[in-house]
């Protein structure tokens, strides 16, 4: 695994003329999301189950506990995973069902977690043949120290706790509530415990679309040892549309990131309350990307950042204590488009002597002091582009090579992309099923019935045949399944095509129309000539045509995990290619660079993670490149990739 992190600043190649990302306003967008699945997407047909029905029952009056109603719910799902070997993620990740929770709130006494004790391998040994230390025995600075010698001989697949596709999706953000109730036993002072969790251990290598959508999480009053949500997440994984909020301001932390390895997007989430706001300690090949987010009355942080990198776009904070801490020479945060009010003028917006910081497009207001340790008040309007490493600011005296000055692309999107379908105009393909074995009929009568949604609701859909998608059709959502078939942009439009939640699907970009990829993995995109925009969000190992035939396209990737699939990405000429946070990581690259740019193209990068021993992070043929990033990987590692 890791040995640490190596925070690197490498920012601009020749630079460009500045064009700017859209201004967007900062801040949660607050979705108006009343999500209402067709009856196809329900079990027994589909993967969804409704948590209000049997065999969980829970019941959102507001009185009743439903705390055993979730622990039946999360054991569940473990127990349709476990009928396969956690060996293939692929097998596991088939088997996985997804929660559906109805409005009202959910009173609840204790965590949101599975019952019994933590699921990682060594618990399932006999004691006397445990190894005495552990599959970890020590996390020293940040460091795991692996015990990995005893796995071969102790005939366990897998050290890792075995927990991934936890999924809880509500109906309405503002009318979904799970509560924690006031002054629970086991959240007193100095006891963390979360309301909700996605794990026992502190590392888990089997992390996969752990999803939270359209919720209100709420800890309650009295429980000053409480999280809103104890999070991990790489491929696929995602918090999105979610309220966290503590009921008397004192409790410990909304969104807590303690466990490696998490890359993940994440957008429009609101957190109100706690001493931190954010609170990222995971360390090893750790990244996530935050995008409108509001942070709201915290009292020692809205962001404190310890082993963990981060990419952080259009943050509205409201505190008066720090926006952002940054408490670990392993840190790294790129912040842009943001906006951080109402500052105490007695402290400073951004506390940070160790680590990585790159600044761009901020307003501050209120601080008396910009960054913690230097000089200088907040400016009025927006704060010039900065890169400041381990207090000090960077600059260089080398001509081509200027910190602190990236390329600033225009996004693909300028326009908000956060579109919501109307899923009251929603069919699964499920419901033009025949008795023939044939898929094929079925998906294509689905996409010419005339509706906006198309689900795929059953598991491994397999068509060989391409499925060619009018313009009337705004939506297409796997719901996590594996849905092995082409679709091809047949029809212009000006309308994005939102394509979701689903593994193994291939796209061809022939007409021209936005494309929106979320939450994607082991897809093959091609595009048929230039001119296209594609944003891709949560998207990991998206392979072939995207990374290296970029021609003449314009590309954001927001959480781009690429694992070590077909590398390097490429920037053709023609390209405009933005990535808001990476990570890369295995051996399959080891002889090739991360990225290329070749004449003619432009690359940005704004965080991210190296997590392999590459030839280099970024080949540069003459094109025009910005990049901030960190390392983290076995063994000492150069920082001058360029």
């Amino acid at each position: 695994m890791n040995s640490g992190r190596i925070p690197i600043a490498l920012l601009i190649m020749m630079a460009s003329a500045a064009l700017h990302l859209c201004a967007a306003t900062p801040g949660d967008r607050h979705p108006d999301i009343s999500l209402r699945l067709p009856p196809g997407a329900f079990a027994p047909a589909g993967v969804v189950y409704d948590i209000t029905q049997p065999p969980f029952n829970a019941k959102p009056d507001g009185v009743t506990d439903n705390t055993a109603a979730f622990i039946r719910a999360y054991d569940f799902a473990l127990q349709c995973m476990d009928r396969v070997p956690w060996t293939s993620w692929m097998q596991v990740a088939d088997q996985a069902p997804t929660f559906y929770l109805p409005q009202g709130t959910y009173l609840i006494s204790d965590t949101i977690i599975y019952s019994g004790v933590e699921r990682a391998g060594l618990n399932l040994l006999p004691k006397e043949k445990r190894p005495p230390n552990g599959p970890w025995y020590a996390r020293k600075e940040g460091e795991p120290l692996i015990n990995w010698s005893h796995w071969k001989t102790l005939g366990l697949g897998s050290p890792w706790e075995r927990l991934a596709n936890i999924r809880f999706i509500g109906e309405n953000r503002e009318r979904t509530i799970i509560r924690l109730r006031d002054h629970a036993p086991g959240f007193g002072p100095g006891k963390i415990r979360p309301v909700l969790a996605f794990g026992k251990s502190f590392f888990n290598n089997r992390v996969a679309t752990n999803v939270v959508r359209n919720l209100t999480i709420d800890t309650g009053k009295g429980n000053p040892g409480a999280v809103g949500i104890d999070f991990v997440g790489a491929n696929m994984c995602q918090i999105h549309n979610v309220t966290i909020r503590s009921g008397d301001g004192l409790e410990y932390a909304g969104l807590h990131i303690r466990m490696a390895p998490t890359q993940s997007y994440h957008s429009d989430i609101t957190i109100s309350g706690f001493d931190y706001g954010i609170l990222l300690e995971a360390f090893h090949v750790t990244h996530p990307v935050f995008e409108h987010v509001i942070l709201e009355h915290q009292r020692k942080s809205g962001i404190c950042i310890r082993d963990s990198g981060c990419t952080i776009v259009r943050l509205h904070s409201q505190n008066r204590c720090a926006a952002l801490t940054m408490e670990s020479i392993a840190a790294q945060v790129t912040i842009l488009d943001s906006l951080l009010e109402d500052g105490d003028p007695q402290q400073t917006a951004i506390h940070t002597r160790k680590g990585l910081l790159h600044l761009r497009a901020l307003t501050i207001s209120g601080y008396g002091k910009t960054v913690k340790g230097m000089p200088d008040a907040p400016p009025p309007g927006l704060m010039r582009e900065r890169v400041i490493l381990n207090g000090s600011e960077v600059k260089s005296d080398i001509p081509r090579l200027q910190y602190g000055t990236s390329l600033h692309l225009p996004e693909t999107f300028p326009a908000d992309a956060n579109t919501h379908v109307n899923d009251k105009n929603a069919v699964c393909v499920e419901d033009f099923i025949s008795d023939s074995p044939d898929q094929l009929p079925a998906i294509r009568k689905a996409f010419t019935a005339g509706a906006e949604t198309i689900y795929f609701a059953s598991r491994n859909w397999r068509n060989k045949d391409v499925i060619d998608i009018p313009a009337h059709v705004l939506r297409i959502d796997g719901l996590f399944n594996a849905v092995r078939t082409t679709f091809r942009i047949a029809e212009a439009s000006t309308r994005p095509l939102e394509i979701q939640d689903m593994r193994c699907a291939n796209i061809i970009l022939d007409a021209h129309r936005p494309v929106i990829m979320r939450n994607m993995i082991f897809s093959k995109i091609h595009f048929t000539g230039p001119g296209h925009r594609l944003l891709l969000t949560g998207c990991s190992a998206i392979l072939l045509k995207l990374l290296k035939e970029t021609a003449g396209q314009s590309i954001t990737a927001k959480m781009l995990n690429c694992e070590g699939h077909y590398l390097p990405v490429t920037a053709q000429k023609g390209a405009r290619i933005t990535i808001l946070g990476y990570k890369t990581e295995r051996g399959e690259n080891t002889n090739h660079f991360d990225f290329r740019v070749e004449e003619g193209g432009a690359l940005e990068i704004l965080g991210g993670v190296t997590g392999v021993k590459p030839r280099g992070i970024v080949d540069c043929r003459g094109g025009h490149f910005s990049i901030t990033a960190a390392t983290s990987m076995n063994g000492a590692c150069p920082n001058n990739f360029v």
